[in-house]
């Protein structure tokens, strides 16, 4: 019921990172990993990536990341997005910015638009659900985790 409420408006102050959350993001990591530990009734000391698994709560940083690539699928599919887009090439035309110097220096947008195209196909395409890339997204960062034994 809350990460719905977190995640409103995410695609504005969420920056997909390969490794660790940053910003907004890590603070809000930091209270929710708080509160499964007072719901699991863990220690202090309990590993946050195993309290994650038992609670069954994907990590905070990979459920934005679902919800940013959602939103930027969507967005592509929009006319208004055409539209914009559309605008941004005639008014580089009338600046005469020339398209080599425009090459080498990408927008954000246009980072994330990659990241989400790259994301998509990574974790299964068009016929698998956001709450499947979620999953899988997680399991690829649990196999990477590194391993102790207790001997």
């Amino acid at each position: 019921m809350v990460r719905p409420q977190l995640a409103y408006g995410a695609s504005s102050w969420h920056t997909p990172a390969a490794s660790k959350a940053k910003g907004v993001t890590a603070k809000l990591q930091l209270i929710q990993n708080k509160y499964l530990r007072t719901i699991a009734g863990a220690y202090r000391a309990t590993p946050i990536a195993i309290l994650e698994t038992e609670t069954y709560t994907p990590p905070l940083d990979l459920y934005l990341d679902s919800r940013v690539a959602a939103f930027q699928k969507r967005l592509q599919g929009s006319p208004v997005y055409q539209q914009i887009q559309n605008a941004c090439q005639v008014i580089v035309q009338q600046l005469k910015i020339k398209t080599q110097r425009r090459a080498q220096r990408k927008t954000s947008g246009e980072a994330r638009e990659k990241w989400a195209a790259e994301r998509h196909q990574q974790l299964g395409g068009t016929k698998t659900s956001s709450k499947t890339k979620v999953q899988r997204a997680w399991e690829t960062r649990w196999n990477t985790l590194p391993r102790t034994t207790w001997d």
